[in-house]
């Protein structure tokens, strides 16, 4: 299947930066072609790539279809009344036969039209029995995986498929450059074919010196600095699941620097659900979180009501409170606690 016959494809990246580099790409060359991509990556390569050109659409969860639809089929067991009743965790729908019979293999389940008109997966083959439900549950809809070939890294198996298309902007040819870039060890171990793809990738609007300069640039020494302070006042909490830091209320205001504090030091907390800078202003006590488990970032921020935890930058969290900082561990031990009866409910 060519990649130019779809509109609406839904694109899904494995945990690699260069795979959600080359899912980055493909996204620009589908809006170029005035179709509708949707990216799902995962939030902590937001920052690490925001040197590249972000797609319209990118997300972090699949999304459904347009709707899903439940069918009772009336000729043989009329219906009187359907009364549905929305509850926190559940909806309830009660069916009251007319005549006081019904039978179970009246109702049916389907679901309706989907948004995509193809799944395609960018990277690991892991995902593929993972995009084999999407696309049954979204009608049957045909799948793509795009991986690393034999003698061909991702980004280069990527753009052998769209190289000869008009819709390679500078947008798509500086991301596919980067996952190139990336996959070859700073171009160290680019061969022949490599260098060609790259010098046609400059050629359509690729910058290879700005790539090279933010993705191996070295850290400030200002940051440095917060960095060290940072990890120095980084206390564990519920057995090392969750670890804050108090940091000064000016790096408050500087939200891609604790971000990227939180994301370089994420790599070293392995058994950590949660990572959160805390700072006061004002008496206020702020905070910025981020959760390695998109379970814990959703129940934070849908079912605790004792403090607002709402979508911060670079995916993640934050909030402001009156309350102190026990509390909001007390809070946080909570949601692991809930993450973790989910998961175990799950499996």
């Amino acid at each position: 299947m060519k990649l130019s016959t779809f509109h609406t494809p839904l694109i899904l990246a494995d945990d690699t930066e260069s795979a959600h580099a080359t899912a980055y790409a493909l996204a620009h060359y589908y809006t170029a072609r005035q179709a509708t991509p949707r990216v799902v990556c995962t939030p902590h390569h937001r920052i690490s790539l925001a040197f590249l050109p972000q797609p319209k659409h990118c997300h972090t969860t699949v999304g459904a279809t347009e709707h899903f639809t439940l069918r009772f089929d009336t000729s043989t067991h009329p219906i009187e009344d359907v009364h549905v009743q929305r509850e926190e965790s559940a909806v309830t729908i009660t069916v009251t036969p007319k005549h006081g019979m019904i039978d179970p293999r009246d109702f049916s389940f389907a679901t309706g039209a989907s948004h995509y008109d193809v799944v395609i997966i960018v990277g690991a083959e892991a995902l593929r029995r993972y995009a084999e439900d999407i696309a049954s549950l979204h009608g049957h809809i045909p799948f793509i995986t795009l991986p690393t070939t034999s003698g061909h890294s991702l980004g280069m198996n990527v753009y052998t498929h769209i190289h000869d298309s008009n819709n390679l902007t500078p947008s798509a040819a500086q991301c596919l450059l980067a996952a190139i870039v990336m996959e070859t060890d700073a171009l160290r171990t680019a061969d022949t074919d490599v260098y060609r793809a790259g010098a046609d990738l400059m050629a359509r609007g690729a910058d290879l010196q700005a790539i090279m300069s933010a993705r191996y640039k070295n850290i400030t020494l200002d940051f440095a600095r917060f960095w060290g302070g940072f990890l120095e006042s980084l206390t564990p909490h519920c057995n090392g699941r969750c670890a804050l830091s108090i940091v000064s209320a000016p790096y408050g205001n500087d939200a891609e620097t604790l971000a990227t504090a939180l994301y370089k030091t994420a790599p070293y907390q392995q058994n950590t659900a949660i990572l959160g800078a805390l700072w006061y202003s004002r008496k206020t006590l702020n905070g910025m979180f981020l959760c390695t488990s998109y379970t814990l970032h959703t129940i934070l921020r849908d079912t605790v009501t004792e403090i607002d935890f709402h979508n911060g930058e670079y995916g993640t969290l934050r909030c402001q409170t009156q309350q102190p900082v026990s509390d909001i561990v007390t809070i946080l031990t909570d949601a692991i606690t809930a993450m973790d009866q989910r998961d175990k409910s799950n499996k």
